[in-house]
């Protein structure tokens, strides 16, 4: 899904229905606060992102995104053509940056590149009846059902799988970087059991040192 925050109306559908054209399921918004509000953002694969919107700016959409963990790659588009406000951009996490007036046909080789760039950077777990995409945050279970974690959830759930045993120390670290949030974790984990159990995977707790991970096999009843 790629997202558009534009507040040009006209600006807004003529993207969309290129992107649509060209096969993308594409969904738009006239300001940074609806785009923040959207309850799917972990679902987004690319973010088109104008700057000189109204209230919140691009820069300030950008800059929440990325402090939230939000790692998807974001296209400037902008009538800020200046050295000092590309930069600007760079610094806040934009992948790339596109200067209006633009080419709709440069836009689409701008887009198709920077996913084509995250689809070689894909990782997926098969944990018995989810699969579970760190990159998007998001699991599907066997019946195609979409579930979406947030992003520190889903880092702290992939340092899970990764090893044998996560200590609980080197997740304080890498999520947050700090060990004064343990409380914190706590209840990240969880949320992250919550949305785990009807699955039969568990989250075990080794008191003082770290969490494990643990699929329990169906039981066969033949």
């Amino acid at each position: 899904m790629i997202a558009i925050v534009e507040d040009d109306r006209d600006i807004r559908n003529l993207i969309k229905l290129a992107l649509e054209k060209e096969g993308f399921k594409a969904v738009t918004f006239s300001s940074g606060e609806e785009f923040l509000m959207y309850p799917k953002l972990s679902s987004i694969d690319l973010l088109i992102l104008d700057i000189m919107l109204k209230n919140l700016d691009g820069f300030q959409v950008l800059d929440i995104l990325r402090q939230e963990g939000f790692n998807f790659p974001v296209l400037v588009l902008t009538a800020l053509g200046e050295e000092e406000d590309k930069e600007k951009g760079f610094n806040y996490g934009a992948d790339d940056y596109l200067v209006k007036p633009f080419s709709i046909k440069e836009l689409i080789l701008r887009v198709k590149a920077l996913l084509r760039r995250v689809s070689q950077d894909k990782e997926v777990y098969n944990l018995g009846k989810i699969k579970f995409f760190p990159k998007k945050a998001m699991i599907i279970d066997f019946q195609g059902k979409e579930l979406f974690l947030t992003p520190k959830e889903s880092k702290i759930l992939e340092m899970i799988i990764k090893k044998d045993i996560a200590l609980k120390e080197n997740i304080l670290k890498e999520v947050w970087g700090s060990l004064e949030y343990a409380r914190t974790l706590d209840v990240h984990i969880r949320h992250i059991r919550q949305k785990l159990e009807s699955y039969g995977i568990k989250i075990i707790t080794l008191k003082g040192i770290g969490y494990k991970l643990k699929i329990e096999e169906e039981k066969n009843g033949n």
